[in-house]
């Protein structure tokens, strides 16, 4: 079975993405950390979480293992319920996707 990272920002806006469609992990600031993968339509996707500062390396080596070890849907973040698949996650800043 293949794992899904699943992220939602609201009630209508979430996004899935296949562990294994992961093109890159990158802290891109001292507090973000942005998570880049390929859809299966060839598009681009990204998410970006907001971390503690400091700990952007421990959030990228968290979410490279559950990308590449989880199994079914891995929840990566949840901007409703305020939680998040890492304590260092303080929130899942931005969803873009392009075709």
């Amino acid at each position: 079975m293949r794992n899904v990272l699943y992220a939602k920002i609201s009630a209508t806006n979430a996004v899935a993405s296949p562990g294994d469609n992961i093109r890159f992990v990158r802290a891109t600031t001292a507090t973000n950390v942005e998570y880049s993968y390929i859809g299966n339509d060839g598009g681009i996707g990204t998410f970006d979480l907001t971390v503690t500062s400091g700990y952007a390396d421990v959030v990228i080596k968290a979410l490279c293992v559950l990308a590449a070890t989880g199994t079914g849907v891995c929840h990566i973040g949840d901007e409703t319920t305020s939680s998040y698949f890492h304590p260092k996650v303080e929130a899942i800043a931005a969803v873009a996707i392009s075709a």
